[in-house]
């Protein structure tokens, strides 16, 4: 209280406080904020072993962009277009509405050319280490699902997941595209695993020995 309001009404006496005070909790919703971070590197020469028509220069060490030459295609500015395309179904034209209300009036096109960069190139070793992961656990399912794409003339193609079953402590899904649901993807994608396969594509469950299996 007020030190005006901590007095009786009454006798205008200090109040004491008889008891622990009630706390009332809410939670509060921050939005999301942009801030630009500036990275300088600084430039050196030796003045002993340096001459005018040869330097010997040093630079201080610089964090490495994710994307060349871009300011804005940041590790944190991609994986939460990623996070909203891929896990909230947000697809990158309605994401071009939303980042031009922040202020950074981002393409389609150019989200879309940062993700297919970023997955087919810096994240590739992760997927391959996730699908190495998998194949070393001893139940896995696998399942394809039809999908149109523009970049192939065929109507429909399709994607493979290889996932975890429940139990496993490791739970990982790896999905791969392909323009058929040929067993030769599934062969492709489960090479070297020696265990059991879940599918209600093909079979129940298949055993696999081999990639000729």
């Amino acid at each position: 209280m007020l030190d005006e309001k901590c007095s009786c009404p009454e006798c205008h006496t200090r109040l004491v406080q008889v008891a622990n005070p009630k706390i009332r909790e809410e939670v509060k919703f921050v939005p999301a904020k942009l801030r630009l971070l500036k990275h300088h590197q600084a430039v050196y020469k030796c003045p002993k072993c340096s001459s005018d028509d040869r330097s010997k220069i040093s630079k201080a060490s610089m964090p490495r962009s994710l994307i060349s030459h871009s300011k804005t295609g940041s590790p944190s500015i991609i994986a939460h277009i990623a996070a909203m395309k891929y896990v909230y179904k947000v697809p990158c034209y309605r994401q071009e509405a939303m980042w031009k209300l922040k202020g950074l009036p981002f393409t389609r096109q150019q989200m879309s050319k940062w993700l297919i960069d970023v997955l087919n190139n810096q994240l590739s070793p992760l997927y391959d280490l996730l699908l190495k992961e998998l194949k070393r656990q001893r139940f896995l399912h696998v399942d394809e699902t039809p999908y149109n794409t523009l970049a192939s003339k065929k109507a429909n193609t399709y994607y493979w997941v290889v996932t975890s079953v429940k139990f496993e402590e490791k739970n990982i899904a790896a999905f791969t595209h392909s323009d058929g649901r040929s067993s030769e993807t599934a062969k492709k994608l489960l090479s070297d695993f020696n265990g059991y396969v879940q599918t209600t594509a093909m079979q129940d469950i298949i055993s696999l020995t081999g990639p000729d299996t």
